[in-house]
């Protein structure tokens, strides 16, 4: 009835459809969980580097972009996929907020952005030695003499 090589209890047909169950590959349109884990993962990352402004831009929007790219076909985002959209754009919010807030303190301390670079700039001439402009003469730098300068003749900092 069988061959001496041939088991009785397996069936070619069968095993075939049970190496097919486990090799299945995913329907177009079905979500990823590797985008979801790397986009959660972006997301962590998004929230760590916050105070270092761009990075918290860089990781939340690939956060951002990896949860909606995991959901595939489906409208909603689910589990991780979900958790990292709402962290990555949390980084991305928290970013532009402590962005917005240093250019109003900025803005506030120094009288406007160009008196804050002004000072920048004579703080690195004069504590530092760094020329910004190393072609010249120095006559770009104000040094006090003429009353232009945003410091009093005895350097304490008080505007004139």
């Amino acid at each position: 009835m069988y061959e001496q090589n041939e088991n009785p209890w397996n069936d070619p047909q069968d095993s075939q459809s049970q190496q097919e169950m486990y090799h299945r590959n995913p329907e177009p349109g079905n979500a990823s969980n590797g985008l979801a884990v790397a986009a959660l993962i972006c997301s962590v990352l998004s929230i760590v580097s916050v105070c270092c402004l761009y990075g918290a831009f860089v990781f939340g929007g690939l956060a951002i972009i990896f949860a909606l790219l995991s959901r595939g076909a489906r409208k909603k985002t689910y589990g991780a996929a979900h958790t990292a959209l709402l962290i990555g754009t949390a980084g991305v919010l928290i970013s532009v907020v402590i962005t917005i807030g240093s250019f109003i303190t900025v803005s506030r301390q120094y009288g406007g952005f160009d008196k804050f670079l002004e000072r920048y700039t004579y703080t690195l001439e004069q504590n530092f030695g760094i020329d910004l402009n190393p072609g010249s003469d120095n006559s770009g730098t104000d040094n006090g003499s003429n009353g232009t300068s945003i410091f009093d003749n005895n350097g304490s900092g008080d505007y004139l």
